[in-house]
């Protein structure tokens, strides 16, 4: 049987603040009270969160591949409050947005509302579309739909929260994870399966198609607090391959909460044949592209590697896409 998604939980009451984004294609927002989240400061403050991450959807929605396109779909693993997600939206991507936090979920749904981003057949069927739409999955991304983990958060942030996954007897892992990350603010957070969730979304019931008749798959973007390779592993490139990427390469919170070896995570991304770059400008430009495997460990080794000892906190986003 096919799980679309785990039941909604109850809305929860968020003082929040509204702005309007400072993006070409401008659109509402809902903030946590700036003083309680360093994310929701820097929106408020600069209308434009992340510019590379901005520059980069910008990117994928003006190129060609996605003007041709009847339906365009991104998938947002880690929305957070969801800045990325509607931007998306507004240039007139359809997302799916998986957000395990309760209160950063409602935020989110706040937003959507206030956007009229609400999704419906007719409208992402539509050729010339101008906005998108987006669908919020309220659980974390899991390799099957079964447990349950504790989200944990940063006590300087509410937008910057870790899943520490259960075991079969309820426990977790109890190895301290860095930067204050302490807080726990759920302890019976859904996991749920990227993949099969998408097909529910984006394909229904039917086969999925091929050729022309097929949804573009244009963006995938995992922040996922040290679980990007798990969460990549769970929604099967081989079968959906995205033709734009982007996703946060931590290295200390994919060793401590994701149990990860970092050059798995790039080694794995290679394997799909993504050309990646730490620049959005450098992939427009096309240059200093990381196309080979010997090309992406030079770079962790020469790069990554030498400044983990003393960069606890040393995190970076990677762009990559297909044919570039």
């Amino acid at each position: 049987k096919m799980v679309l998604a785990p039941p909604i939980a109850p809305a929860v009451p968020v003082n929040g603040v509204k702005i309007k984004s400072k993006t070409d294609t401008p659109f509402y927002i809902w903030l946590f009270p700036p003083k309680e989240d360093m994310i929701s400061r820097k929106i408020r403050d600069a209308g434009i969160y992340e510019d590379l991450d901005t520059d980069f959807l910008q990117l994928a929605a003006s190129s060609d591949i996605a003007k041709a396109a009847s339906e365009t779909w991104a998938v947002d693993i880690g929305a957070n409050i969801g800045f990325h997600t509607l931007h998306m939206a507004a240039m007139g991507m359809n997302v799916v947005a998986f957000e395990p936090s309760p209160d950063t979920a409602s935020l989110l749904r706040q937003s959507i509302t206030e956007n009229n981003f609400v999704y419906s057949k007719k409208r992402v069927t539509s050729s010339g579309t101008s906005r998108g739409s987006v669908q919020v999955v309220q659980a974390a991304v899991s390799g099957t739909t079964d447990g349950f983990g504790r989200l944990v958060r940063h006590e300087g942030s509410a937008g910057m929260t870790v899943l520490q996954v259960k075991s079969s007897n309820g426990q977790v892992d109890a190895e301290p994870l860095p930067f204050g990350i302490k807080d726990v603010i759920a302890d019976n957070i859904p996991l749920v399966n990227p993949e099969r969730v998408v097909k529910s979304l984006i394909y229904g019931n039917r086969a999925i198609p091929k050729g022309d008749a097929a949804p573009l798959l244009l963006m995938l973007k995992v922040d996922a607090e040290g679980f990007e390779l798990h969460a990549l592993k769970a929604i099967n490139l081989k079968r959906h391959l995205f033709r734009y990427l982007t996703f946060e390469l931590f290295p200390e919170l994919l060793i401590k909460a994701g149990q990860t070896d970092p050059k798995d995570l790039l080694l794995y991304v290679q394997s799909f044949g993504y050309i990646c770059t730490a620049h959005s400008t450098s992939f427009r430009k096309k240059q200093e592209l990381l196309r080979t495997k010997k090309e992406y460990l030079d770079w962790y080794n020469s790069y990554i590697a030498p400044r983990m000892p003393v960069s606890k906190d040393l995190h970076l986003n990677l762009y990559c896409g297909i044919d570039v």
